[in-house]
């Protein structure tokens, strides 16, 4: 087997991906991860701006008499907010927006604990900034809570598409 990595198959000096944010083609298998911990503060404000007072997230008494969780758990959204940080800011980065989802909720995120979101680059496509990415959530223990692939679209900037197409006129 050789090391070599393959020659691309497309021309990356003029990939539509650099005039995008992140100013370069993502590569397949490129990962980034965040860590967060999700606490009660955080619960009372996603509750706040939600309306979901769902007492899985405030009432011991409840918890205890009418589920199978160990305790308070965290919102659905809070673990969506852990990975959209990872999106948002790293991978794809700035400018990107969610295309299409597939997540799964494998497990809870019991208040407080620590999270690492991940997200891994599994396909790229060169004639658009589209992206298909993978996602996990994993809470402190291990366990994965959030699995799932996501579709992304980065949003080009303006004034770097403008420069490109006026390097092509040029030419």
């Amino acid at each position: 087997m050789s090391d070599a990595t393959p020659a691309p198959t497309h021309d990356e000096s003029s990939s539509v991906w650099n005039t995008t944010f992140l100013g370069r083609p993502l590569v397949v298998g490129e990962t980034a991860e965040r860590t967060r911990t999700i606490t009660q503060d955080d619960v009372d404000a996603f509750a706040k701006a939600s309306g979901d007072y769902n007492p899985l997230h405030f009432d011991d008494d409840f918890i205890d008499d009418s589920t199978m969780f160990e305790g308070r758990i965290s919102h659905g959204g809070l673990i969506i907010g852990a990975i959209s940080e990872v999106g948002a800011q790293d991978i794809p980065g700035p400018g990107s927006v969610f295309l299409s989802v597939s997540w799964r909720f494998v497990a809870p995120v019991y208040i407080p604990d620590e999270v690492v979101s991940r997200v891994e680059v599994l396909e790229v496509r060169h004639d658009k900034p589209i992206a298909r990415l993978k996602q996990t959530v994993t809470r402190s223990d291990g366990q994965v809570v959030l699995d799932g692939e996501v579709l992304t679209y980065m949003s080009p900037r303006k004034s770097l598409l403008a420069a490109t197409e006026a390097a092509k006129n040029d030419a």
